[in-house]
């Protein structure tokens, strides 16, 4: 199963100053040099390589912004094959590893990233997403402490450390975190929605209510923090059912779009005496109220008739449902 990005944590991918960071990642060793040494014949300067370097990158971040993620890894190895210790292209390789679930790796490029160039809060506040999403929430915090000591401003990596603290109960410091971030960036519609969730943990609901509100009153098509909004609408006393049910349905209407299913042609086995294909998606295949509920229908299904393939979009399994574990993971 491919990790992925949780929509409450932040990834920051900029190139604007990609040159810059390249040379302070370089200082150090040309200080140690006093000699000037001419440049073999037909070897270009560095300056001269540095402008199409940084149109690659730039458009490697494109690539990756839009999805092409092999594209953007492409164009990444190629800045590494001209230069090894290219701080921006190790990090960028490093962050398209995490998007597919590579970990391990995604760890060790961003740290040869930050051991070039130590100075870059956005490679700490990515490195802290990686170690987050691999349960390292301790050390996960350091690196988005560093981050934030590099730059005290830095909106995303408050609200990636409020998001961890939350994780682990630190209620009042996640809530600090989120009106921080919220402080330097008030159109920061995934703060609003993080603070919302601390808020509904701690029963506030009407503020978690408000919260939730204000980040869909900044991008309307935040489908999450409008889930969010419906959870927390069953918690609130003054929303009886005419109002929740109304509310559900301007949820599908605003993001359950049907798509066009009309010239599909599909390969699958259509006879009759065939078993039918069941998967069910969902991210509470774990300790979960809803698989409690669920676990009877998996029980109660034909399995003559149908084969049932269950998949959670979670990015780690650490915690399974108590019987369920055999129906749903075997």
């Amino acid at each position: 199963m491919l990790a992925r990005v949780l929509p409450q944590y932040f990834l920051k991918i900029t190139c604007l100053d990609f040159n810059s960071r390249w040379q302070m990642g370089r200082k150090k060793l040309k200080r140690k040099s006093k000699k000037k040494i001419a440049p073999r014949p037909g070897k270009q300067s560095q300056s001269s390589k540095s402008a199409p370097s940084m149109d690659a990158l730039s458009r490697a971040v494109e690539y990756y912004r839009s999805g092409r993620l092999q594209e953007a890894a492409a164009l990444c190895d190629g800045l590494l094959q001209e230069n090894p210790d290219n701080p921006a292209a190790l990090h960028l390789l490093g962050v398209i590893a995490f998007q597919r679930g590579e970990n391990k790796a995604a760890v060790e490029l961003i740290e040869k990233a930050i051991e070039i160039n130590p100075s870059d809060p956005e490679f700490y506040n990515n490195l802290g997403l990686v170690f987050t999403n691999t349960g390292k929430s301790d050390t996960a915090l350091e690196h988005f402490h560093k981050g934030l000591e590099l730059k005290p401003d830095f909106a995303d990596a408050y609200s990636n450390l409020g998001t961890v603290l939350k994780d682990q109960e630190r209620f009042d410091e996640a809530i600090e975190c989120y009106r921080n971030a919220l402080e330097l960036k008030p159109d920061f519609a995934d703060a609003y929605s993080n603070l919302g969730n601390v808020l509904k943990d701690q029963g506030n609901i009407d503020e978690a209510l408000e919260n939730y509100h204000q980040a869909l009153k900044i991008k309307p098509d935040y489908a999450l923090a409008h889930s969010k909004l419906l959870l927390s609408m069953h918690y609130d006393i003054s929303s009886d059912v005419s109002h929740i049910f109304s509310e559900h349905q301007r949820w599908a209407k605003q993001h359950a779009s049907t798509p066009d299913l009309d010239n599909k042609v599909h390969a699958n086995d259509r006879s009759s005496d065939r078993l039918l294909r069941i998967g069910y998606v969902s991210p509470d295949f774990r300790r979960h109220s809803v698989a409690f509920f669920f676990e009877p229908i998996l029980t109660a299904h034909n399995r003559n008739g149908f084969e049932i393939i269950c998949y959670p979009n979670i990015c780690t399994l650490q915690e399974k449902t108590l019987k369920s574990d055999a129906l749903i993971f075997s």
